[in-house]
């Protein structure tokens, strides 16, 4: 078992568009259904046209008042959405997920559902203010650390 385990690690997946296009609205209709999840959004190889090691989701979670273990939640949601779907699944919450994932996931990804539509703007406006007010100091950390001109 713990050697399948370490193969999965290494399996690729190859889907048509349609076929992708399937599962989303099968992961889609899934995640409409959970009233905590203010907006959803697909990242990673997943969007790409070559195949695929997982399906990589960031979700925000409308936790207002509610003390939250993201982890755990985190392992529910992959857990529920493994039901639907027979490819692995990575689900991050980003409420409180580093800044440089965050913009990743908005400059990269592909916004799947949205359930609070002022929740996200909010997100995306605060998460690019920050992003763009720390890059020059970025851009300096890392001229200065390890010589790269980023």
């Amino acid at each position: 078992m713990k050697e399948g385990r370490s193969l999965e690690r290494f399996k690729f997946y190859s889907l048509t568009n349609e076929e992708k296009h399937s599962l989303l609205q099968r992961i889609a209709a899934c995640l409409k259904g959970k009233e905590e999840i203010a907006f959803a959004y697909l990242h990673g190889s997943f969007l790409g046209e070559g195949p695929f090691r997982d399906i990589d989701l960031a979700v925000y979670i409308n936790d207002e008042g509610i003390d939250t273990d993201y982890f755990f939640y985190e392992m529910q949601l992959e857990d529920s959405l493994r039901q639907l779907i027979p490819f692995p699944i990575d689900v991050r919450v980003i409420n409180r997920a580093p800044l440089s994932f965050k913009y990743s996931v908005l400059k990269n990804g592909y916004l799947l559902i949205e359930n609070v539509p002022n929740i996200r703007v909010d997100f995306e406006e605060h998460t690019l203010d920050r992003y763009f007010d720390f890059a020059p100091f970025r851009k300096r950390y890392f001229k200065e650390t390890f010589g790269l001109e980023i």
